[in-house]
Formats: structure tokens, C-alpha cells, sequence
């Protein structure tokens, strides 16, 4: 499956868990997500991120306080486009999404679940019976796909449907603590040491998530420090951020490069009837920006 490069990302834990809040020292799905989405963007990427999130955890409500932009989620996002009853498309999507703040020559789209739980466990349960339409999105966009908490469903077929599962997992830091708490260390005040978050990537075709406990067999793409929400979603950065920041981008060049490669392999291998992949370039550079999408997503600028 996954007709273009679609990556899911996931909070690790227990996989039979159903909690909305991620571990400590974990960072946020959505935040991460919208995070890699502006790295790909300053590299020249469309990017659409899609909040699949079925607890009602309010990812365009934090993008819109931690960015100062309008992102009202009952305007656009997953509600107005599951009304609308237009199919799940590169047609139809635009105009249901907001595009947030991004440098460079890429595009960031959102397009948002409702904060209220209810509606957001249906809107998600509307994208898991559309996985393929999702993945085919991946033809026109770089797609992201952020499925907060850790429950099997309805996460399990977009998982399947992407080219790369993203695990986020907590671990315990080695470094000494930075800031203040190491000034402090040099009087003999001791601390623990920030806590990091692991990037493990693996192929989107799983059968289920794996809990952090079982992610040490997968490859590690990224380790991150500790990073405010804020910076992630496009607001201002602090000092300590930054180092974050810099760790993200390196991870998200991994997984760009990563997904792209399995999604040539997904494609490849239904263009031969199952034969072994061969080795193919790799994807033209997207299409620029849409300049009614831009339009469509006006109120949605920076004020």
C-alpha cells in the first residue's frame, strides 16, 4: 500500500493503552508532526498534515496560541470536509485546510480534527476507512499523519496504508542537564538528566505499533532534547530550543529520505507483480505551491 510518501507518526507505549497524553518526556504527535512538516517545507516540500487524532486533543487550537494565527478548527479541518461529502481527494482537500506559517520555498497545509472527543473518535474513524485515499494524497503532497495516544484502533489501517511508522518513546537522558540546572551542578546541587525522546522509523506495513519497550530493535533516527510545544507548532523559539530544533531537522532529512525509499519500493513492487524492488531515483521535486490554496487559506495568515 501507499501510493505516495506517507508517513505516520505514533506515540509509543503499550499498544492496548487509550491515553491522549503522551508519556513523560515524550513529545506530543501533532506537535512533532507539524514540526518535521516545517522542516520539509524550508527543504522545498508541499506538506499536508492530517490530525488523525480520536481524543480531541486540539492540535489547530495549540498551533493557533502558540503561532498567534486564526486556525479555528470549526471552520475547516476534518468536520467541514466529512460535511461536505466530497471525496477524499487532491480536489477537495485544499479547501478544508489551513495553511500555517512555514519558511522557505514549501507549503505546510492542516487539515485538523475537532477538539471535542466525540467528533474527533468519528473523524478518525472516517480516515481509517479511507487509508488508501489518504495514502494517495502522497502523490500530490508530502503527507503527515499524526495519531495521538497509542490505541490499536482506528489507527491500525493508516498505519498500514503509510510508506513509514514514526514511534516517538521516552528515555532517559545521559547528558548532564543544560541551562541553569547545570550552573547549579557546578555547586554540587545534583539533578537527573533531561529526558530525551527516541525517533524510531519503520516500515508503515507493520501489523501493529509497537510499545516502547519493543521498539529497541528498530533503526533510531533521531534523538531530541527537551523542546517547548510552541517551537514545534511555529512559535517563537527560546534558547534551549534550539539545539531541539536542530536534532529535528537532522531526523526529519532521515525520514524524508526514508519514507521516500519505501514508498518506491511500495509503488515499484506493484508495478512488477511482486517482484523484488530495484533500485529507482528518487522522486521529482514537487509541484510549487497552489496559488488557490493560498487563497483559499487567507484568514488563516499571519496576523
Amino acid at each position: 500500500m501507499g501510493a505516495g510518501l506517507m508517513l505516520a507518526v505514533r506515540a509509543g507505549g503499550d499498544p492496548d493503552a487509550d491515553a491522549p497524553e503522551p508519556a513523560a518526556g515524550t513529545l506530543d504527535t501533532g506537535a512533532f508532526a507539524v514540526g518535521v512538516a516545517r522542516s520539509w517545507a524550508r527543504a522545498g516540500r508541499d506538506v499536508l498534515v492530517i490530525d488523525a487524532d480520536a481524543h480531541g486533543t486540539g492540535l489547530a487550537r495549540r498551533i493557533s496560541a502558540a503561532t498567534r494565527t486564526g486556525v479555528p478548527a470549526a471552520q475547516r479541518g476534518l468536520p467541514s470536509l466529512i460535511a461536505a461529502r466530497t471525496p477524499l481527494d487532491k480536489r477537495s482537500v485544499p479547501a478544508h485546510c489551513w495553511a500555517l506559517p512555514a519558511d522557505g520555498s514549501g507549503s505546510v497545509l492542516l487539515l485538523g480534527a475537532p477538539g471535542h472527543p466525540a467528533g474527533a473518535r468519528r473523524s478518525a474513524a472516517w480516515l481509517a476507512e479511507r487509508a488508501d485515499a489518504v495514502a494517495a494524497l502522497g502523490g500530490r503532497w508530502a503527507v503527515i499523519v499524526s495519531m495521538p495516544g497509542s490505541g490499536a484502533e482506528p489507527y491500525a489501517a493508516l498505519t498500514r496504508a503509510a510508506a513509514l511508522q514514526v514511534t516517538l518513546s521516552p528515555a532517559a537522558g545521559t547528558a548532564p542537564p543544560g541551562g541553569l540546572r547545570g550552573v547549579l551542578g557546578a555547586f554540587w546541587l545534583r539533578f537527573d538528566p533531561d529526558p530525551l525522546t527516541l525517533v524510531y522509523a519503520s516500515a508503515g506495513d507493520t501489523e501493529s505499533p509497537r510499545p516502547a519497550s519493543a521498539a529497541a530493535g528498530l533503526p533510531v533516527v533521531g534523538r531530541l532534547g527537551p523542546v517547548s510545544e510552541s517551537a514545534l507548532l511555529g512559535g517563537r523559539a527560546r534558547r534551549r530550543d534550539r539545539a531541539a530544533l536542530d536534532a529535528l531537522g537532522a531526523a526529519s532529512g532521515h525520514l524524508r529520505r526514508r519514507a521516500e525509499l519505501s514508498a518506491g519500493r511500495s509503488l515499484d513492487t506493484a508495478s512488477t507483480n511482486g517482484l523484488p524492488w530495484a533500485h529507482r531515483p528518487a522522486d521529482s521535486p514537487p509541484e510549487p505551491p497552489r496559488t488557490d490554496v493560498s487563497a483559499s487559506a487567507a484568514t488563516g495568515a499571519r496576523r
